[in-house]
């Protein structure tokens, strides 16, 4: 595997940083002493102030702690590629999130596409189709994913992107485990032998039984088949799908990211998306952050980002433009009510009024 490293998507310095977005108080604040199993070792993650600390071989010159002298996070969201210009100024968005091609279609994008994210303010990440199952059993349903993901590359490389997610998929009933591991390599070679500069983005998934990417087990079993390539590939932490997909975080969610960093290394991007699914329940169903509906305790959101160590965040919520604007707003105040970003230069809901007004 060639890392993923070394890109200004990485780190680099947003427009703001904190946030108090309109809607910020309408979801109750979670007392991190019961959240979580009988036994969880959450309160020992949340300390004093919103400090965050996790237990994990940290860089050189790091004690693993995430202060505010960390590097500020970019917050953004997944935007149409059409109007991407003015979404992310309507939404205040330090990084995008698109969709090159249909997202429902096996189109793969065209070299020549959305020429206009070349300019673009801020980085820019694409989004391949959900169709894309790289480790299904139907041989046709893997050469079309090689197809798009390849193509989805490409364009990414000729729009100087900085990276293309895709999911980990499913084996498909019917098929031998060992398809799975069979699918990925063939993607894997195929990406080798484009040679794109633009790192692949692997993301977790949150549902299905035979998924690649759900559980540290299996992220365990994929990396190994990445370590093994000549590949430039990253992690994408989504946390609406590492709450609902596995059990084993919610019992220790310190444990949890410890074992997933020792995996991946280091995350690339983290997708902060809110759960209208309950823990564990290996349900996909993304909430806004600030919302009722949202089961996503605020803590464990928090400690995924500690752990992404400023990442950039990419919100995936549902609504329309006003909604993504709360969420980025949310993400802010968040990581400033949890010591994780300077809360100089707090939001004030610029973007939501310019929305409104808009």
């Amino acid at each position: 595997m060639v890392a993923a490293h070394g890109s200004s998507f990485v780190h680099g310095p947003p427009r703001r940083d904190g946030g108090t977005g309109p809607h910020a108080a309408a979801r109750p604040r979670h007392d991190s002493e019961r959240i979580g199993p009988k036994g969880s070792r959450l309160p020992r993650i949340v300390r004093e102030r919103g400090r965050l600390r996790l237990p994990r071989s940290a860089p050189e010159g790091r004690d693993g702690t995430m202060t505010p002298t960390s590097p500020p996070r970019r917050v953004g969201a997944h935007v149409p590629a059409a109007s991407a210009a003015r979404q992310v100024r309507l939404q205040d968005a330090d990084v995008a999130q698109v969709f090159l091609a249909s997202p429902r279609a096996w189109r793969p994008p065209a070299d020549d596409a959305h020429p206009h994210l070349r300019d673009l303010p801020v980085p820019v990440v694409a989004h391949a189709s959900y169709l894309c199952n790289p480790a299904s059993g139907d041989p046709e349903v893997r050469r079309k994913t090689r197809e798009v993901v390849v193509a989805s590359l490409r364009t990414a490389d000729a729009l100087a992107l900085d990276g293309v997610v895709v999911h980990g998929g499913h084996v498909t009933a019917g098929a031998a485990d060992e398809v799975g591991s069979r699918g990925w390599t063939e993607l894997l070679r195929a990406v080798a032998d484009v040679r794109t500069r633009t790192p692949l983005l692997i993301e977790n998934t949150g549902n299905g039984d035979r998924a690649m990417a759900r559980t540290l087990e299996q992220l365990a079993h994929l990396w190994g088949l990445v370590d093994a390539s000549d590949v430039p590939v990253g992690f994408c932490l989504d946390t609406c799908h590492t709450f609902a997909g596995d059990p084993a975080f919610i019992h220790d969610p310190e444990s949890w990211l410890r074992g997933l960093l020792d995996i991946v290394g280091t995350v690339q991007l983290v997708h902060v998306n809110g759960s209208a699914a309950p823990a564990g329940s290996r349900q996909d169903r993304h909430a806004n952050l600030a919302a009722p509906a949202n089961l996503l305790p605020d803590e464990l959101i928090a400690v995924q980002l500690a752990a992404a160590d400023g990442a950039p965040a990419v919100v995936e919520t549902p609504g329309d433009a006003r909604a993504r604007a709360d969420d980025i707003a949310y993400v802010r105040d968040l990581e400033a009510r949890f010591g994780l970003a300077d809360p100089r230069g707090v939001h004030s809901g610029t973007a939501h009024d310019r929305v409104t007004r808009e």
